[in-house]
């Protein structure tokens, strides 16, 4: 039986990083490779300045039999959760990637990104193991982050799909969201950005 619970200490923290980083090509901008990318959000997962990737927003998923293995994850939380000075000092911390590009990440965010509000619920990253996908955990994963946004009264649940994962729309859609808005640039060929979808709730 598949049920969720927070990030424990015993998991493996850079088994999950390489789930989030697998999730979003930003990491590769910011964290130039695979390598320092995974090594940056295992150490933000760890942080004690709270941030997108912290371990307090980390939902497991695990097989009741077998509490070891990970079959997926979800980043969620709300808008007022933490601050760009925070994301930014948390970034800093990690050591992975320099001064400018830091800075940078606010005015990316609010390019290429939906504008979440202090009560709305974010879905920052999913992911499902691919040892364990066809059994509808993403679905289930998605209305665990619904019940607990309404549980949190809050206004919505928003996410953003990168513009290139074509079929994800459609899997979203069919759990109730819309599309909200649209963030991406094409210039000379070189084409960047995310669909927002959302799920009002009130």
């Amino acid at each position: 039986m598949i049920k969720f619970r927070q990030l424990k200490d015993s998991d493996n923290i850079y088994q999950i990083a390489d789930f989030i980083y697998q999730t979003d090509r930003t990491f590769d901008k910011l964290f130039n490779n695979r390598k320092n990318s995974i090594k940056a959000i295992g150490i933000m997962i760890k942080s004690d300045i709270v941030n997108p990737y912290h371990r307090k927003f980390l939902t497991v998923a695990y097989d009741d039999d077998h509490d070891e293995d990970i079959l997926g994850i979800v980043l969620a939380y709300r808008g007022e959760d933490f601050t760009y000075s925070d994301v930014k000092s948390a970034l800093f911390e990690t050591g992975c990637s320099n001064f400018i590009k830091i800075n940078l990440f606010p005015l990316y965010d609010y390019l290429f990104a939906s504008h979440v509000g202090d009560n709305d619920y974010y879905i920052g990253n999913l992911f499902v193991n691919p040892n364990f996908r066809h059994n509808r955990l993403g679905s289930k994963l998605v209305n665990f982050c619904i019940d607990k946004a309404k549980d949190l009264n809050c206004d919505s649940v928003m996410l953003d799909v990168e513009y290139f994962k074509k079929e994800l729309p459609n899997f979203y859609m069919k759990l109730g969201f819309k599309y909200d808005s649209k963030h991406w640039i094409d210039f000379l060929g070189y084409s960047n950005g995310c669909y927002g979808m959302k799920l009002s709730l009130k």
